[in-house]
């Protein structure tokens, strides 16, 4: 039994001419963003509401905390499962009380803090705890003579270790720094310095790396000017540390700590990093206007902060990300009606999981909770459709960096057929004329660096089909001669890979009479030669299908014949033929596509038949020996199959491929090092059909899927996919 598979392309018949056709060559569609707005249930009774603050203590995991407005104000709270929002008795110890920060140490139990009215025109601090099941209001300490108090930020070591800071106002004329310690079973304060010369001292963020060691950021004023403040806790006292400003001053408004000697804190338009020793500024990435970050939360060495700015006068919700060096400006649309949006919080239990909390102002209905979610996800980055084409489609994708990718593809006429090549800069799709474009095919491209690109396929000439390669140089395709075994009446290259530009290794077959044998080229530098392959005796049909090289003298290639697969390996001399066996009770076999992070790790996925059934199949190769391994089986299908693979590292590939019952779609699976997994992929809308063929993977965490899909009219257009 075999899957019914789509060709990379069309082997080309036809040559002619596009002119007068309607085909453009620059195509543009901004990719979808990794956040992704959630549904929050509307407040029974309430005209407004919004979150102020989140935490999470896994995926799909969290809890929020905020305030609705109606006949009389009220705090909010939501808990968030897989099954989504929903809202949660919390006690009201006043009107006008108010959350501002909350901390989960596990799902069942959390600490949200602020303040609430006490007498006239007073606050004092308040806490309340979730204990799984229901929110029980705290006994807090009121600092002495204090007329107002609040806490503004809290965070745990554990359940049973808490700190919260805020402020605590004297007299109407100044503030001090509050600082207050839940030791399981009560709230004390600790006494914390205020810098001297400064009328008022608040806190806004706290990160503890352990009970012993807390940094507290905020702000300091006089009049005419802030400065930002720092306090460090060494398990004995607080102390004032020394921190940068900008001109006229400023605030760090919150701050999380990676590491014991690595803490990142956010302000207004500015942020500072701490390596343990001093303080440093740090620039925002700038969504167009100073933002103000509010929130950050980080895992894993790296960051998310959230906030907001002002975009043509209107208050906008902003989500930064950093990677450890900079910080960067993330698309986090609302897809609901607004005219004006801000986030408070947000918390990530991963390096790829996040939620962030706040809310928008919808024009009609007025202030409403907003929540978005981060996760790595695929996404539809297809390029707009091709008018006056019978088919289109990419085939293989390369890429240098997350945003710089070229891909090669094919299309179709009524009178001809031809190849294309696309340029991604991350947002957008740049198609490009390929050399004799009405009389090739480009099966296969592999990029060393943005201006160096192999791609490699097939060229009608003279009634035959020969070998074809053209090299990218960043902005233009130069075609490069390849060689043809000796008597052959066709020859094909399907798959490229180059681990410097100065080495190449292509793949193929070649067909002379009734015989099909491998075809291996390499390329110098200079020029293509040909290189023998040994052909596996007695079979027929065979045919090397792609190669993943890790270094010029280490490549990996798959291959079939009528009824199974088998691998080659190059070892810098010569080719030496290679068994993939079978997983017990499977039969046939077919290996689509290779990726290699060394020379004794590679991946290679396809698919064979089991119990009735076509399923997504892997082999592993360790230096030694192919080991196979079942992929995971999408349900309900009885044909589904990997097309392509990209391992950013060993435990870190994606594979593409598809699922075929009433229709075909694009599939997407994920290799953690130890299992699969299956992914949702988003399709084109009105796509009927779908496949991607080929993947690059530049890190773990981006990589491009190209392939085709079927719009409403039965056209086959281009497939683009971005996992981010």
């Amino acid at each position: 039994m075999r899957a019914v598979r789509r060709r990379r392309t069309a082997r080309i018949t036809l040559a002619g001419s596009l002119a007068g056709t309607a085909l453009v060559f620059v195509t543009a569609q901004a990719a979808g963003a990794s956040w992704l707005q959630l549904d929050t249930p509307n407040v029974p009774g309430a005209s407004a509401w919004e979150f102020t603050s989140v935490s999470c203590t896994s995926p799909n995991i969290c809890v929020a905390v905020g305030d609705s407005s109606g006949s009389t104000n009220q705090l909010l709270s939501e808990n968030r499962t897989k099954k989504g929002w929903t809202i949660q008795h919390i006690p009201q110890p006043a009107a006008g009380s108010a959350l501002m920060s909350v901390w989960c140490t596990f799902s069942f139990s959390c600490i949200a803090v602020g303040d609430a009215p006490s007498g006239s025109n007073t606050t004092v601090p308040l806490a309340e705890r979730w204990n799984g099941s229901s929110w029980q209001i705290q006994k807090t300490a009121k600092p002495k003579g204090a007329a107002n108090s609040q806490l503004n930020s809290v965070t745990c070591v554990t359940a049973l270790d808490c700190v919260a800071v805020g402020s605590a106002s004297p007299s109407l004329n100044d503030q001090v720094p509050l600082v207050e310690h839940w030791n399981g079973k009560s709230w004390k304060i600790e006494k914390a310095p205020t810098r001297p010369g400064f009328i008022e001292s608040n806190l806004t963020g706290v990160s503890c790396m352990s009970a012993t060691r807390c940094i507290a950021t905020g702000s300091s004023f006089k009049p005419s000017v802030f400065v930002t403040l720092a306090e460090l806790w060494n398990g004995s006292a607080w102390t004032i540390q020394k921190t940068p400003n900008v001109t006229n001053g400023g605030r760090l408004n919150a701050v999380a700590c990676p590491s014991r000697n690595d803490c990142l804190a956010v302000g207004d338009g500015f942020g500072a990093r701490w390596n343990g020793k001093s303080w440093a500024l740090v620039k925002l990435g700038s969504p167009g206007s100073p933002a103000s970050l509010t929130a950050i939360s980080c895992r894993a060495g790296v960051c998310y902060a959230a906030g907001n700015f002002f975009q043509d006068a209107v208050l906008t919700g902003v989500i930064e990300f950093w990677n450890g060096s900079r910080w960067r400006v993330q698309n986090a649309n609302i897809d609901t009606s607004n005219d004006s949006s801000i986030y408070g919080g947000i918390s990530c239990t991963t390096a790829t999981n996040c939620t962030a909390a706040g809310s928008y102002h919808d024009p009609v209905d007025g202030n409403r909770a907003l929540a978005e979610d981060f996760s790595l996800r695929w996404q539809n980055a297809s390029p707009q459709p091709f008018f006056g084409v019978t088919a289109t489609s990419l085939n293989s994708v390369s890429c240098t960096s997350p945003n710089s990718c070229l891909a090669v593809g094919s299309f179709s006429t009524t009178t001809s057929n031809g190849s294309f090549s696309d340029t991604w800069d991350g947002s957008t799709w740049t198609s490009q004329i390929t050399p004799r474009q009405f009389r090739t095919n480009l099966d296969s491209v592999s990029c060393k660096t943005s201006s160096f690109c192999m791609a490699v396929g097939d060229l009608s000439a003279s009634g035959h089909l020969v070998t074809f390669a053209a090299r990218w140089n960043g902005t233009s395709w130069v075609i490069k001669k390849t060689p043809n075994p000796a008597g052959a009446s066709s020859s094909f290259l399907e798959g490229v890979s180059c681990p410097a530009a100065k080495a190449c290794t292509a793949v193929g077959f070649s067909v002379t009479g009734s015989k099909i044998r491998l075809l291996a080229e390499q390329w110098n530098g200079k020029s293509w030669a040909l290189k023998h392959a040994p052909n596996p005796t007695g079979k027929s049909g065979i045919e090397f299908n792609a190669v993943s090289c890790a270094s010029a003298g280490a490549c990996e290639a798959v291959a079939r014949f009528n009824g199974g697969a088998f691998a080659e390996r190059w070892d810098g001399k010569s080719w030496h033929l290679q068994t993939t066996p079978l997983l017990k009770g499977h039969s046939g076999g077919f290996l689509a596509e290779v990726s290699c992070t060394k020379a004794n790790s590679c991946l290679a996925v396809g698919d064979d038949a089991h119990s009735g059934h076509i399923v997504p199949i892997d082999e592993r190769w360790n230096g030694k020996a192919w080991k196979p391994q079942q992929a995971a089986i999408p349900a309900h299908v009885t044909i589904s199959g990997l097309n392509s693979v990209s391992c950013a590292a060993a435990s870190a590939c994606e594979a593409t491929g598809f699922v075929s019952g009433s229709t075909t779609a694009a599939i997407a699976e994920r290799w953690n090092g130890k299992s699969w997994a299956l992914q949702s992929v988003d399709q084109p809308f009105g796509s009927q059909e779908s496949d991607m063929t080929g993947l690059s993977c530049k890190t773990p965490n981006a990589c491009v899927g190209v392939g085709f899909y079927l719009d409403n009219t039965d056209t086959e257009q281009i497939l683009a996919e971005q996992f981010s």
